[in-house]
């Protein structure tokens, strides 16, 4: 009996020791949480959308921050980066002996010693730049990782070199897409072979994003206000121009802010003979709370702040582009950067389809269709649904806007000749394609969309017994045209048969009237 006893106390504390074990093990597990915040804008793309897709969410070239750093099939561009981070400090130094000496841009000498692209070996004062730098990112350190949706499994040290190594990356970029007087001759990317092309979809990826705030900071830290060298706001329209071919125009008086809520700003424009004036006016100001180059596009793309409706149980479905045109709604292109703006008023959020001389008109902006379009709003298409809580969805509204105005080919057809869409692939089938898988990643919803009341205009319209009426002419004009009226030879043939009714009848009438 003494033994059976001391077998099962044996157990009890086996079992205790066991416990003890599981909930160390648990406590330990729940103190190493990382904390969370709503600071995040940066997001890994839910799996829902990436399925099928993986090509426009993934990088191809070039790793920027932590989610694909370090991945082997991205390593070739890691040594650009770091020649690109080489000439960053080599500039900085040479700009700060710029500002210390007082000169302005005329007066450098233009010799080795100052051209920071020139020098083929580090000088002694360069150690001291990347200490600054590196103090200065781990300072922001914490404010880094919360701008990230996961949690990031690199040291403090890692992660600092990444975060200095990309930034200087992602500024050397913009800069020397700005002029070629910022480029070199040994440049792979701006010269032979001139991958720009391919980083440029690779630098609007949301899994392949800096927080914007850490660009500037270092940007400035080199360049402080200074004539000779562009605004960071300037360089970051340039960069949204060139990736999805806009000429964009930001107001007639560029020297005030034309969205309300954005910061003024008065940037002079760098003084160089090569320097990219597409995009002007510039851009004079970006709103402070641009998160990254994703959000940046959005920003740039965006309607007026006022520009939302409160609708609810809205029915997102219109008649397809060739109907409408049908029964009488006349397509025209908008002049603007503002692609979310289309079908909106500048003032407020009114339909754009307007009395124009007793006939409707729905007013469009011009969309590129091009592989860079495909993956930039892909992304943007992403970012808005993971960051839904903190913005009204513009671009998924937009696309599922577009995606019910465009039914089949036909309806392509109608936009690009309306210049509405500007195609740049293989054929407007392709273009077809595009809209529609855009479509079916687009996430809207019925208590939100904005454009609740152009879908209800279009609708009722299209239902309209003059509308109808309209449309079945239209039918008719076209069916007749088709089938009888198709090549010179059946139109003589149509007239003839004409010609030979009337003289029919005309005897008839005769043969009557004589009897």
């Amino acid at each position: 009996m003494y033994q059976f006893m001391t077998q099962k106390q044996a157990a009890t504390e086996k079992n205790e020791t066991l416990l003890d074990v599981v909930t160390i093990r648990i406590c330990e597990k729940l103190e190493t949480l990382p904390r969370l915040t709503n600071a995040c804008s940066i997001y890994k793309v839910p799996d829902r959308l990436r399925l099928g897709n993986e090509g426009d969410y993934t990088p191809k070239v070039v790793s920027i921050g932590p989610f694909h750093h370090g991945k082997e099939e991205l390593r070739t561009m890691e040594e650009h980066k770091y020649r690109y981070l080489r000439d960053f400090l080599a500039r900085g130094l040479a700009a700060h002996s710029l500002y210390s000496s007082n000169y302005t841009y005329d007066s450098v000498p233009d010799s080795p010693d100052w051209v920071p692209d020139s020098l083929d070996c580090i000088p002694d004062s360069v150690p001291k730049s990347v200490s600054y730098y590196v103090d200065l990112i781990k300072e922001k350190e914490a404010e880094l990782r919360s701008a990230y949706a996961e949690s990031i499994n690199l040291g403090s040290d890692e992660f600092v070199s990444m975060i200095l190594v990309d930034t200087a990356f992602t500024i050397e970029v913009l800069l020397r897409l700005w002029s070629s007087e910022f480029r070199n001759d040994h440049d792979r990317i701006f010269n032979k072979p001139y991958m720009i092309n391919d980083i440029f979809p690779d630098m609007v990826l949301l899994e392949n994003q800096l927080p914007l705030f850490i660009i500037k900071d270092l940007y400035q830290k080199v360049y402080p206000f200074h004539g000779n060298f562009p605004h960071i706001n300037e360089l970051l329209v340039r960069f949204t121009s060139a990736l999805l071919d806009l000429n964009v125009d930001m107001g007639e008086n560029p020297s005030s802010p034309i969205i309300p809520r954005c910061i003024s700003v008065a940037p002079r424009v760098v003084q160089l003979e090569n320097t990219c004036s597409s995009i002007t006016p510039i851009c004079r100001c970006v709103d402070p709370r641009v998160e990254h180059l994703v959000d940046l596009l959005r920003y740039i793309y965006r309607p007026p702040i006022n520009s939302r409706e409160t609708r609810k149980k809205a029915i997102i479905t219109t008649p397809s582009s060739v109907e409408l045109c049908q029964a009488g709604v006349q397509f025209k292109v908008m002049k603007s950067t503002k692609l979310f703006k289309s079908c909106i008023h500048d003032d407020d959020f009114k339909s754009c389809i307007d009395y124009i001389d007793s006939l409707r008109v729905l007013k469009l902006t011009k969309l590129t269709v091009s592989r860079k379009t495909e993956v930039a709003v892909m992304n943007l298409l992403a970012f808005e649904q993971c960051n839904r809580i903190d913005m009204t969805a513009y671009a998924n509204d937009f696309v599922a806007f577009l995606d019910c105005l465009i039914h089949s080919s036909k309806d392509v057809d109608l936009l690009v000749k309306q210049e509405i869409i500007d195609n740049r692939l293989a054929d407007n089938s392709c273009a077809y394609t595009v809209i529609k898988k855009l479509g079916n990643a687009a996430a809207v919803s019925s208590e939100s969309f904005c454009f609740a009341s152009i879908c209800e205009d279009l609708n009722q319209y299209h239902n309209s017994r003059r509308s109808r009426l309209k449309a079945a002419l239209n039918k008719w004009a076209i069916s007749l045209r088709k089938n009888y009226f198709y090549s010179p030879w059946a139109i003589i043939s149509v007239i003839a048969a004409f010609i030979l009714l009337v003289l029919t009848f005309i005897q008839a009438v005769c043969s009557i009237m004589s009897v």
